[in-house]
């Protein structure tokens, strides 16, 4: 658990449901992305797996034959190939399922099997194997936000009646994004954003000349998530934050043709569908973090930048020639966040930036309202 900064509380709850023998088989894993589920529910499984002996039951001596190939699977992470699931498969025991690249959903071959290999393949299938190393199999199903109706009923029976000493984990975002059959068979584990002492720790294991800004400026940004890394390792990223802050200030966005600037900049993340989607949100979160700043300032509020110059100087500079209704701001928040809902549904990305640009200038200018959008169906 040495990786895993913060979450006391959730630590400590864990090592007392071992130590009684009484862990439940399933959990639903909830919070903000990047404040340390995924990091969690692996510390967690390969403790669980490890064969030593040790008086804290969070912790692995990650020198058992368990250990080993439980470390050898992640290694091997980073070699495979696209489109093909990480099950961690040095691992007889463990079983990761995540959501596969240009795919809206998990897939229901991932949990019984292809149609040629059906119920004799799949996490339903092998967690209900008994144990090869040790005493537990462990299952750990990334994005449970993707779980379609299909996929849930393939494991209802999985989660009804579980494999003798079986635990899956199950990670997610909100729970109201659960689907009830999920959630009503499941532990709930609420994640809660990290302390920004916390994101300071994190941040201080990795090399300096990997960040492109202090320590203090992307923790006090970081809203207790460490997604802002995706930000400050991408040179070209942390370039073009200015100029589209400026942008967005000047409440003319699409002038100059900054249309096309913004979609070279998401362009410059790589060739491949996802990278380029995410570099599309990370772009939108610049836009959320700008606007809710602007909604601070114009209701008087104090908002602590963390010494980010290009935001306080953009902000006081639109604040200051804020003539349109304050309500705006919100409509152009929301108009943000539709745009993540499209990029989660793969709409396409040109469509997508230019008609966002284009509503965030109308927005701003108050020449339209966020209802309006609406009402046309805004990509």
């Amino acid at each position: 658990m040495e990786a895993v900064i913060g979450h006391d509380e959730i630590k400590d709850r864990f090592r007392t449901a071992i130590r009684r023998d009484r862990l439940p088989s399933t959990f639903l894993f909830l919070g903000p992305e990047g404040v340390g589920k995924q990091t969690f529910a692996m510390a967690l499984a390969k403790s669980l797996l490890c064969q030593g002996d040790l008086k804290d039951p969070l912790e692995a001596c990650s020198e058992c034959e368990s250990c080993k190939l439980f470390d050898a699977g992640i290694s091997e992470e980073s070699k495979r190939v696209k489109d093909v699931d990480l099950d961690l498969n040095q691992h007889p025991d463990f079983k990761y399922v995540k959501r596969r690249e240009n795919r809206n959903s998990l897939l229901i071959e991932q949990f019984i099997g292809k149609d040629d290999r059906r119920n004799k393949e799949g996490m339903v299938h092998d967690i209900s194997r008994s144990p090869s190393l040790g005493k537990r199999k462990i299952a750990i199903i990334d994005d449970g936000d993707s779980l379609n109706h299909e996929c849930a009923n393939c494991l209802l029976k999985t989660l009804e009646e579980p494999p003798a000493r079986a635990v899956i984990i199950i990670i997610g975002k909100i729970e109201q994004g659960q689907l009830p059959t999920i959630r009503s068979r499941s532990q709930l584990v609420h994640f809660k954003a990290l302390a920004i002492d916390q994101v300071k720790l994190v941040l201080q294991r990795f090399p300096g000349e990997s960040l492109l800004a202090p320590i203090e400026e992307i923790a006090t940004r970081s809203n207790g998530s460490l997604t802002i890394l995706q930000q400050y390792q991408s040179r070209d990223l942390v370039e073009f934050r200015e100029s589209f802050f400026n942008q967005l200030a000047s409440r003319d966005i699409t002038a100059g043709g900054f249309v096309k600037k913004l979609s070279d900049c998401v362009d410059q993340a790589g060739k491949e569908n996802p990278v380029r989607r995410q570099r599309a949100r990370q772009l939108v979160d610049f836009a959320i973090e700008f606007y809710r700043s602007v909604g601070l300032r114009l209701v008087g509020s104090e908002i602590d930048m963390g010494g980010d110059r290009l935001l306080m100087s953009a902000v006081e500079k639109v604040v200051a020639d804020w003539d349109t209704d304050i309500d705006m701001v919100a409509d152009c928040i929301d108009r943000c966040l539709d745009v993540h809902r499209h990029l989660n549904a793969n709409a396409n990305l040109s469509n997508l930036i230019e008609c966002w640009l284009s509503d965030l200038g109308k927005l701003s200018r108050g020449e339209i309202g966020y209802h309006e959008i609406k009402q046309v169906g805004a990509v």
